[in-house]
């Protein structure tokens, strides 16, 4: 085996926009660079390809084939004409390049037929098979193109040197149904995706107890549920909050503060999240399907527990009775309001959740330890 020094190798990261644009998967991307370079990795941009206008009448020509022929649905991001055109696109682009190590997150659909001299990185939070009438953005393929997305999917991860996964949940999945050898699998967990203060304060209003609600989609994040477990909870605690952030349900409620999008990019909006979870007790999300969730990590820097599903990697984001609980996908909103009934009941437990919900943040939920743990992989690259 040989070891490498990290000091002097240069990482080329594929990704849809340049490195430093926050917005590329919710910033997880941004993030994941800034640790590269954090622990002294030299970093360059490697654009996705940008197909000819001819390619892209190829393509449309053959999703339209499918449809007419199938009539199903039809994945236009993992098909083997657009596989292939993409590696070898790739493959000219790299040849410009001198790099030593290619770091290709999300990238199923364009990398499997790749082949290069410098080992291949692949990282993604999920395995297209699981999310199959899982995932909104996956349901309702046809038989054809879930086959040709899966091979595709196992193609990548066989032709890449190292496999990473956000959790044992997408992890195992590879291992079991793609047959991927465990010593190419490994799973390091992500970070928050926004500034954290170094020394964290937990307050709250006096009298009152917060709930927040904080995603982009109401119905897919559970937020029906979220909103009647409050209504139980109103009923008896008339002091209770309610924030929803992120989306604008149409609730014809004046208790229940609703806040839409708030830009992360800026300064104005970073200082407006921070008052919020400042003043928030329990972060209420229970999500329909969920392969990680950057927002749990995100209270939990704040000594905020959460309270959702036992879907997808959730649980392996939130210790159960250490940083919050989960429940059955099937639990109703009487459930979850009598875990948070509970909590009022017993602050100590609350505070308890709370100072393990901000020490699990340092510990695992952050880029540093990431950074961390992709130095040891890259170091043991032979």
């Amino acid at each position: 085996m040989i070891i490498v020094a990290n000091m002097k190798k240069k990482i080329l990261i594929l990704s849809e926009k340049p490195l430093d644009n926050y917005n590329v998967w919710s910033g997880t991307m941004y993030s994941m660079n800034q640790a590269f370079i954090e622990q002294g990795y030299i970093t360059e941009w490697l654009p996705t390809p940008q197909y000819t206008p001819k390619q892209e009448k190829l393509f449309r020509f053959i999703e339209k084939a499918y449809h007419k022929i199938f009539n199903r649905g039809f994945n236009k991001m993992h098909f083997i004409t657009k596989a292939w055109i993409s590696s070898r696109l790739l493959k000219k682009e790299i040849k410009k390049r001198e790099f030593d190590i290619l770091f290709a997150p999300i990238s199923a659909g364009i990398i499997p037929f790749l082949k290069i001299k410098q080992p291949i990185i692949y990282l993604n939070d999920a395995n297209a098979a699981q999310l199959f009438n899982y995932n909104i953005m996956f349901t309702g393929f046809g038989w054809l193109s879930k086959k040709i997305t899966c091979y595709l999917e196992k193609k990548t991860m066989q032709n890449a040197k190292v496999n990473v996964f956000s959790t044992f949940w997408a992890a195992n999945y590879a291992v079991q149904h793609y047959k991927i050898p465990k010593k190419k699998v490994i799973v390091n967990m992500f970070g928050t995706n926004m500034f954290i203060p170094k020394n964290n304060e937990y307050t709250q209003d006096v009298g009152t107890f917060n709930i927040l609600f904080f995603a982009g989609r109401w119905e897919l994040k559970g937020g029906p549920i979220a909103y009647e477990a409050y209504k139980i909870l109103k009923q008896k605690y008339p002091n209770i909050l309610f924030t929803i952030v992120g989306c604008t349900p149409n609730l014809q409620d004046p208790d229940v503060k609703i806040i839409p999008f708030i830009n992360k990019n800026t300064a104005d909006g970073i200082h407006k999240i921070h008052k919020i979870l400042t003043q928030t007790n329990i972060l209420l999300l229970p999500t329909r399907n969920e392969a990680y969730g950057v927002v749990f990590c995100e209270t939990a820097a704040f000594g905020i527990p959460s309270i959702s599903t036992k879907t997808g990697g959730v649980p392996e984001i939130i210790v159960e009775g250490k940083t919050g609980y989960t429940l059955p996908l099937d639990a109703g909103a009487e459930e979850y309001a009598q875990i948070i009934e509970n909590l009022i009941l017993h602050p100590e437990q609350l505070q308890e959740l709370s100072k393990n919900a901000r020490q699990r943040y340092e510990e695992v939920l952050n880029w540093k330890v990431w950074g961390e743990k992709m130095k040891e992989v890259i170091n043991h690259l032979s």
